[in-house]
């Protein structure tokens, strides 16, 4: 795999940690304050990662980075495979998240989905950033060890 696209893969990985932060930071407001105002912010972040993660997946998928790790390793096809289930379960996540965000109007509900809902979406997609981050070390580490 090529320093640009590393350099490219780097940048997208940035970019899904600030936009997770952001919507992480608005739900944190939305609970602190229940205004419309910080509901809006909520579904724009939101909105911002899930288009952002689509576009990341597609990039892991279909620009090298999982092909490069099986042909590196493997014994590693099963798990790569993991990693795009990972993609599509995650991709229709953020779709059904993103149409119950932008439907509802009852503060309560609303609230319950700042708490629980996106908190436990926020958490698998870092259950698989960090799986796809190990299988990343352990493909490459392994290539620059032999």
């Amino acid at each position: 795999m090529d320093a640009k696209y590393m350099s490219a893969l780097k940048h997208q990985h940035e970019r899904v940690h600030t936009l997770r932060a952001q919507v992480e930071g608005a739900c944190v407001d939305y609970v602190d304050d229940s205004t419309a105002e910080h509901w809006q912010a909520l579904a724009g972040a939101f909105r911002g990662l899930a288009e952002h993660l689509d576009r990341h997946f597609s990039f892991e998928e279909h620009e090298g980075f999982l092909v490069d790790v099986v042909e590196r390793m493997p014994e590693s096809a099963g798990r790569v495979k993991e990693l795009r289930e990972d993609h599509d379960s995650i991709r229709l996540a953020f779709m059904d998240w993103g149409r119950v965000i932008e439907s509802s109007a009852d503060v309560a509900q609303q609230s319950e989905i700042a708490r629980n809902g996106i908190n436990a979406l926020l958490e698998t997609l870092d259950e698989h950033e960090k799986r796809e981050a190990a299988l990343l070390q352990e493909a490459y580490l392994r290539d620059a060890g032999s």
